[in-house]
Order: C-alpha cells, then sequence, then structure tokens
C-alpha cells in the first residue's frame, strides 16, 4: 500500500515537472539530489550504520549512481515536449525490463506463469500508449509528441530498471547498510548532474 501511494506521488511529480515549472529548470535535479542525499546521510548517522565498505560495494554504488542521473537527465529535457498522460504509461516501460534485468543479474527460474504476466504487462502499456499516441488527452484535441521526445521519455525510463536491479543488489546480495548505500549511490549521481549544467546554458542561450 505504502508502495502504491508513493509510486502516485511520483507519477503526480512527474507531471508538474513537465506542466507546472519551467523547462529545464536548473535547481530540479541536483537541488532536490542534494537535499534528499544529505538527509539520507543524517538517517545512517543516526541508525549508526557502517560507512567502511569494500570496492564492490562502491562499483555497485558507482553504476546506481548512473543508472539515477541517466534517468533524471533525458527525463528532465523530454518531459515538456510529451503529454503528461502519455509520460506516465511510457515509464512504466521500466517493469518488465526491470523483469529481464533481474532475470539476467539473478537468474531466477522463469515459467511459462511469469512469461504470460510479462507478454499481459507489455501488452496493457502499449495499450495505454495508443490512445495517446494518436488522439491526444481524454480532454480532446491532438496531442503535439514529437517522436524524438517519445523516444528520449522512452529511453528515460530504462535506466529506471537498472537502478531497481542494482539497489536489488545492493541491499540483498552485498548486504548494504541501507541509508549509507542511498548516501553514496546519490551522492555519485550529483557527479552527472553537474556535468550536465552547461547544457542548460546552451537551452538558455
Amino acid at each position: 500500500v505504502v508502495y502504491l501511494i508513493f509510486g502516485v506521488l511520483n507519477n503526480v511529480g512527474v507531471i508538474m515537472m513537465g506542466k507546472r515549472m519551467p523547462p529545464y529548470a536548473e535547481f530540479l535535479l541536483y537541488g532536490t539530489t542534494l537535499m534528499y542525499t544529505m538527509a539520507f546521510a543524517v538517517i545512517a548517522l543516526i541508525r549508526r550504520e557502517k560507512w567502511k565498505l569494500s570496492r564492490k560495494h562502491h562499483i555497485n554504488f558507482a553504476l546506481l549512481g548512473l543508472w539515477t542521473s541517466l534517468n533524471g537527465v533525458l527525463a528532465q529535457y523530454a518531459i515538456p515536449f510529451v503529454s503528461g498522460e502519455l509520460t506516465n504509461v511510457l515509464v512504466t516501460l521500466s517493469i518488465p525490463v526491470t523483469w529481464v534485468s533481474a532475470w539476467y543479474m539473478f537468474r531466477f527460474e522463469v515459467d511459462l506463469l511469469r512469461i504470460l504476466c510479462w507478454f499481459g504487462v507489455v501488452v496493457g502499456i502499449l495499450v495505454g500508449v495508443v490512445p495517446s499516441m494518436f488522439w491526444g488527452s481524454g480532454a480532446g484535441g491532438s496531442s503535439d509528441n514529437p517522436p524524438l521526445w517519445v523516444v528520449v521519455t522512452v529511453l528515460s525510463a530504462l535506466p529506471t530498471a537498472f537502478e531497481t536491479t542494482y539497489q536489488e543488489k545492493a541491499f540483498k546480495v552485498l548486504e548494504s547498510p541501507p541509508y549509507v548505500c542511498l548516501t553514496i549511490y546519490n551522492f555519485y549521481s550529483l557527479v552527472v548532474y553537474f556535468v550536465s549544467i552547461p547544457l542548460l546554458m546552451v537551452y538558455e542561450l
């Protein structure tokens, strides 16, 4: 139930980012990430979690930071040009990709029921995409969803799948302290966000 509530809040945040804020607001990526990275660090200190970790931990955290930042940068550039309802459907493509990524990493047993469920999710996403692509929102009118930005929105969803899988590895395989993990990999993602700042300057010119 909690997961569903935060999922809905995330979708609302995506729409707010695309429709209620100026395109490419500079603070959007590194400002918010910096705030909750510091919050995770404080919680880790209060919980007295262990900060001394192995090289394997840091490699996994660096990859987590990479996937997180790729999702953030691509989404920030694409969302202002794609309708809200289509964006929310497209980002769910991360669900079937997560399944494939998790199978590749953990090699869990695959049976017919799981395969049918995977195809059911894919078909459901496609059913949701087609009306938004060709007929716009439920309010009527045509939808202006440039193909380039639709593709970028899809690409922004894919890193989320890898992020989820590497989180699973961090918590369950490497047994990483949860808030230390969240602090460090979000700190790594900040590096990419700061590197992307010149791109925002080019847009403003």
